[in-house]
């Protein structure tokens, strides 16, 4: 499934790129990776339709809001998801990013941790569009939450393990230790 998918990653870091592509070809993805905004809006216009845009903030030429602003005003990319991967941890980048209509939003710091269970969550989810939705209604990741909730058995990401099945009819398991 995900072989098929093309990413457009748009960082100028060479290493952020490199570490993104690593990252993604792991899942059988080989992204396409842009070191500016103007150079990704060029490819964009030509017609290319990813499945989705990693996109980073802080670029010299164009920043990410600017480039995410253009490729939010194309409508033939109103059904690509956007995840913001950025250096910028603090509230009011998160809030500006995902209102400005990035789906998502990673920081820098924990780029190994999340990135490939959003890049799965969006790809299975695609764009939802909803209009009155601001910031509460997308998904920003600071850091790794140990005390997240178990998936659901239908989670798209993460398939419910035996210890996570919390149905009534689900056989307790107790830890049991070795000889």
């Amino acid at each position: 499934m995900l072989g098929d998918t093309q990413i457009m990653v748009i960082d100028d870091e060479r290493e952020a790129r490199e570490l993104i592509s690593t990252l993604l070809q792991r899942i059988g993805i080989q992204p396409i990776l842009v070191k500016s905004g103007s150079a990704a809006l060029a490819l964009l216009e030509e017609g290319l339709k990813p499945s989705l845009i990693i996109l980073d903030l802080m670029m010299p030429e164009m920043d990410g809001l600017e480039v995410l602003s253009r490729i939010r005003s194309m409508p033939q990319l109103n059904s690509v998801p956007v995840l913001i991967l950025s250096a910028k941890a603090e509230p009011e980048s998160i809030r500006m990013g995902l209102n400005s209509g990035a789906d998502a939003y990673v920081t820098k710091t924990y780029l190994t941790h999340n990135l490939i269970d959003r890049v799965r969550v969006l790809i299975a989810a695609g764009r939802q569009v909803l209009p009155e939705t601001r910031f509460y209604g997308r998904t920003a990741l600071l850091t790794p939450t140990p005390t997240e909730p178990a998936p659901s058995t239908n989670d798209p990401v993460r398939p419910q393990t035996p210890e996570q099945d919390s149905s009534p009819d689900a056989p307790e398991t107790t830890d049991t230790p070795s000889a």
